[in-house]
């Protein structure tokens, strides 16, 4: 019986499990392209961030200028932390993103991100 116990209580405190990562990108309203300052327009100096998927339905974060792509990553995973914060697993390195009121905050980028085209 403690056995039992022990298990449900495990399995009630689990961490969050594994989501489409597609099907997030899409209800995080993340598909699109993000700058720090949609403002401006897009010069070769900034650097993009696009979250879009391939033409066979994969999700993929491009890292890059306008007319220049720098990275390319396929998402595999994304586990919802909490109401505004999701946890991308990539072919490089796992990414936290955090939205809030519209402005994405990316783990290894400094400045906040706002969408400036959406998909």
């Amino acid at each position: 019986m403690k056995i039992l116990f022990g298990l449900l209580c495990f399995l009630t405190i689990a961490p969050a499990h594994a989501d489409d990562p597609l099907s997030a990108l899409k209800n995080f309203g993340l598909l699109g392209t993000w700058d720090s300052d949609c403002t401006q327009p897009m010069v070769q100096s900034m650097i993009l961030y696009r979250f879009t998927e391939t033409s066979l339905g994969l999700p993929r974060l491009l890292i890059g200028q306008p007319d220049d792509i720098l990275s390319e990553t396929t998402i595999f995973s994304a586990t919802q932390i909490n109401a505004d914060t999701l946890k991308l697993n990539t072919q490089a390195q796992p990414i936290t993103l955090t939205l809030s009121g519209g402005i994405l905050q990316m783990s290894g980028v400094a400045t906040p991100l706002h969408l400036c085209v959406s998909e």
